[in-house]
């Protein structure tokens, strides 16, 4: 292969030369820096412990040398007591005074120039025989050294004071101490160079006035960077001056020399380095680009279907390797197009057709482009009775098919079918399958069969014949497999067709007609009606609470319930009238009845037959029905009216009370327009603060002071005004906003309650009626807790209202419901009493503490014997229970005075108050409550 420059004109070849490029220059460039930082460090390190210790040695040097001051001056008092000054000898001292101390004042006679100054503070120093050590500065002079103290001589005490050479206490040190190129300075306590080399020190601004005894630092000085470290002298217990201050420096430049050279090899070294890598990543990206533009050229001419186009490398590696493999590719690529082509077109074919003919047919005429044979065979299951076996043998594509039909597989023959799925081959001889005979009598003598599976079971085979034992091509066979299981498929659709069409227009579980049928029928109905002026009647049945039945028996014996409810309505509408279009909605059609009453009497017997006790296994069953009744063309004049007309009096009829049929009226569309509107209002009345609660005054029956109030909901609706609880608590129960509205209601009379309270009413209960769906779950407790807990009510002062229906459709749940409550302290009462199942179990099982008696009973109590009987039945019975008892519905003193008679513990009713609002009621308090 020929390498051509093509460095840099592609985008991979830029990324790589960028990419091998930065590899090589970034490990240089850290690592440079890495070792550049490592060894100044390191250096500055070894400069900062060479001139630690270096000062720490001229320190000690300073404190020897003071020792030896101290001792020669000693010395030369003692050897001469009477010299007064002058200059002497000795190797630290430039001048020398001495004077006698006043015995009577232990002062000096005559003090030293500047030693009186220092005098107050240094006297007690020296007549402890210490030496006191100052230094001056006499104005832009050099600094003098001095040191002071008191000498006993044989004649008597004397103040000795002495200027000290510079140069012979700290030329020595330097000589001994200091490293090379090092430069020192001596600071006294007050920051003042004493001695030094460092003639211009800027460094006094980088000490810190309180710094520690030693450190480093670092400033810039007139030729460069100083890097210093300090020590200091701690001289006042024995020469009464704070510190000195040894300062030790050297140049940056000085410390840092070893990697000057560093710096001026560094920057060649990362040129040639970059242009070595540039000249490897040139290299090595033409010699593997080449052959990857090429491979990449041809897979665009395979992507644009280009299969001839061969790829040549003479590389000699992995690449005329990967050449090779892909030119082999594109050669099976191709192949493999063809034969999918192929495939696609027969599957097509096949999957289009309409009958079981032209599938074989097909088949037989294509099936040899994909799998190569002498001779093709079909063998199909008749489904019709008795089973047989069609089977079709085609030897030459041109001349057609011949058709044989022969008995169905054979028990074992399945079982090798089933136990083959991917294919099976046999010798055709005597012993071969009967369905081979075609292949058996045209010199074939090997099949190999492939059985089409048809809703898992071997619905057929494919016989491919051969002249010779064939070795078979793994591809081809899959090829053969696909199509095999694209005709079972395409018999599964045919044979689901059917089926369909079969059952289109039939409910599978009753046989009757289905919906659709039934609007068909409908609609022919209509258009010959209107076009012979006659009258039509669509009746709509709905099973009266049938989710019961599911929910408690299953849906098995619902099923079989709609069954025999198909059956009893056969025996009065014929089948051609009568249709199931719901789970549990029948349609009748009634065309052109004779007699005005002809729908109720229709509707009546279908009543009174669903009224009859349905026999189910082990039990019975009892079931209602609602029947909603249009008629053309009064009610509709098209089949979507008439049935939406029929549905809406289907459930006008449910809503009171079932087991009852309704003609259409046009003013039942607009009760549930009414009743749609009402439900989304409903949904947003909450949020936007349009419930009221209303509180009805129950007393005392003797005195008549207030001992409770029942809350009432109210919705004063913004554009409909105040809604009755009757209109819109069913919605609420219906929709389940109940339970949302029942918190709300809780919430907010417990916190009236308390306000009350606070107002100082006295201990007055409310009343809040309860749902059924509140009493389902363990949510009501919470409700309840979080109420009393949010308005810190006294649960003794709430007491929740059941009615007797919830009580009696209660289970162990509602039993462990009610006693959690009873145990948070709240009453319980039952509303309504006597216009339920007013049994005695459920008084006698739940815990009840309150029962009131209807109004229904108390309405003509004065009037009717029968009323009153039970209304002291009920309250006697209630006394005996020790369940305490409120009579609602009191409008008349008549009334009140029986309750009275009875012993009623408290009334509800207009003689007393009308339901109030809030502010009604704190004025019905205010007047009522004694004070």
């Amino acid at each position: 292969m020929k390498l051509q420059w093509t460095f840099l004109r592609s985008k991979l070849d830029r990324r790589l030369f960028g990419l091998f490029l930065s590899c090589a220059i970034v490990p240089i460039l850290a690592l440079s820096v890495f070792s550049f930082q490592r060894v100044t460090q390191n250096l500055r390190d070894q400069s900062r412990i060479r001139l630690h210790q270096a000062s720490k040695a001229t320190a000690m040097v300073l404190a020897q040398r003071l020792s030896e001051i101290e001792t020669e001056l000693d010395e030369i008092a003692h050897s001469n007591p009477d010299q007064a000054s002058g200059r002497v000898a000795g190797p630290h001292f430039l001048a020398f005074a001495s004077e006698p101390v006043h015995a009577a004042t232990g002062a000096p006679a005559r003090p030293a120039s500047g030693s009186l100054e220092r005098w107050g503070s240094a006297e007690g120093h020296l007549r402890a025989g210490k030496m006191l050590l100052r230094t001056e500065r006499p104005g832009d002079g050099d600094p003098q050294i001095f040191v002071e103290k008191y000498i006993d001589t044989v004649n008597g005490r004397r103040h000795i004071t002495a200027e000290i050479d510079p140069d012979s206490l700290f030329d020595a040190f330097a000589r001994t101490t200091l490293p090379s190129l090092a430069e020192f300075c001596v600071l006294d306590e007050d920051d003042r160079v004493v001695a030094g080399s460092l003639e211009n020190p800027r460094f006094l601004d980088s000490l810190a006035r309180n710094r520690p005894i030693s450190g480093q630092f670092e400033w810039q000085q007139d030729d460069g960077r100083q890097l210093g470290y300090f020590w200091s002298i701690f001289l006042k217990p024995n020469y009464h001056t704070d510190h000195w201050t040894i300062v030790l420096s050297e140049p940056v430049e000085h410390v840092l020399a070893p990697i000057a050279s560093f710096r001026t090899i560094y920057p060649p070294l990362v040129v040639v380095s970059v242009f070595l890598v540039s000249l490897l990543c040139v290299n090595q990206i033409r010699r593997h680009l080449v052959p990857l533009k090429q491979l990449r050229d041809g897979a665009k001419r395979i992507g644009e279907r280009d299969f001839g186009a061969q790829i040549s490398i003479d590389s000699g590696d992995e690449f005329q390797e990967l050449a090779d493999s892909f030119n082999l590719m594109a050669s099976r690529i191709a192949e493999q197009f063809d034969s999918l082509g192929r495939m696609i077109d027969i599957d097509r074919r096949i999957l289009s057709a309409l009958d079981r003919n032209k599938v074989v047919n097909i088949l037989l005429a294509r099936i040899r482009e994909l799998y190569p044979c002498e001779a093709v065979s079909m063998s199909l299951v008749d489904p019709g009775p008795p089973e047989g076996l069609r089977t079709q043998f085609s030897l030459d594509p041109e001349a057609g098919s011949r058709v044989v039909e022969t008995n169905g597989f054979a028990p074992e023959e399945i079982r090798q079918l089933e136990a083959r799925p991917d294919g099976l081959l046999v010798d055709v001889n005597e012993d071969s399958p009967h369905y081979l005979a075609l292949h058996r009598g045209s010199g074939i003598r090997q099949c190999l069969l492939l059985p089409l599976f048809v809703r898992q079971e071997v619905a057929g085979v494919v016989a491919f014949g051969h002249e010779v034992a064939a070795v078979h091509d793994p591809k081809r066979l899959v090829y053969a497999r696909q199509i095999a299981d694209q005709t079972a498929r395409a018999l599964a659709n045919l044979m689901t067709i059917d089926e369909n069409q079969a059952l289109a227009y039939l409910d599978r579980l009753t046989g009757l007609p289905n919906r659709l049928l039934f609007r068909e029928r409908l609609e022919q109905a209509v258009m010959r009606a209107s076009q012979q002026q006659e009258t039509l009647v669509v009746c709509l049945l709905g099973l009266d609470s049938f989710k019961r039945i599911n929910d408690t028996l299953g849906h098995d014996a619902g099923d079989m319930l709609l069954k025999q409810v198909a059956e009893r309505a056969l025996r009065i509408i014929p089948a051609s009238s009568l249709a199931r279009i719901g789970g549990d909605e029948f349609a009748v059609l009634l065309t052109n009845p004779t007699r005005i009453d002809d729908p109720a009497r229709v509707a009546r017997r279908l009543l009174d037959a669903i009224e009859t006790p349905f026999a189910l296994p082990g039990q019975e069953a009892f079931l209602t029905a609602s029947i909603g009744i249009a008629v053309y063309p009064e009610d509709g004049l098209d089949s979507d009216v008439l049935l939406r007309n029929s549905d809406v009096a289907m459930y006008h009829a449910k809503e009171r009370s079932g087991n009852s049929f309704q003609f259409y009226a046009p003013a039942m569309n607009a009760t549930a327009s009414r009743s749609l509107e009402l439900e989304s209002d409903l949904r947003r009345a909450l949020e936007n603060g349009e419930l009221r609660l209303y509180y009805q005054p129950i007393v005392d029956t003797d005195s008549l002071e207030p001992v409770s109030a029942e809350a009432l909901m109210r919705w004063q609706h913004p554009r409909l005004g105040l809604i009755a609880p009757s209109e819109f608590i069913p919605l609420a129960e219906h929709t389940g906003l109940i339970v949302e509205l029942g918190k709300w209601a809780l919430m907010t009379a417990c916190s009236q309650n308390t306000a009350w309270q606070f107002a100082g009413f006295g201990p007055i209960s409310i009343s809040v009626n309860l749902s059924s769906r509140q009493l389902i779950g363990e949510a009501l407790l919470r409700t309840v807790r979080e109420a009393l807990d949010s308005t810190g009510m006294n649960p003794a002062h709430l007491v929740l209202e059941l009615t007797e229906s919830m009580l009696m459709a209660g289970d162990e749940k509602t039993l462990s419901v009610l006693r959690g409550l009873k145990a948070l302290g709240i009453k319980l009462s039952i509303d309504d009493f006597g216009t339920g199942y007013s049994s005695l179990s459920y008084l006698k099982n739940f815990p009840l503490d309150h029962l009131k008696v209807d109004r229904s009973f108390l309405q003509d109590v004065t009037r009717s014997v029968n009323d009153a009987a039970i209304t002291r039945a009920i309250v006697a019975m209630a006394h005996s229970l020790d369940l305490r008892v409120v009579g609602e519905g009191v409008e008349t003193e008549d009334q009140l005075a029986f309750l009275r008679e009875l012993r009623c513990e408290a009334i509800q009713g207009y003689l007393i108050s009308e339901p109030l609002a809030e502010d009604g009621f704190v004025k019905f308090l205010a007047e009522r409550v004694p004070e």
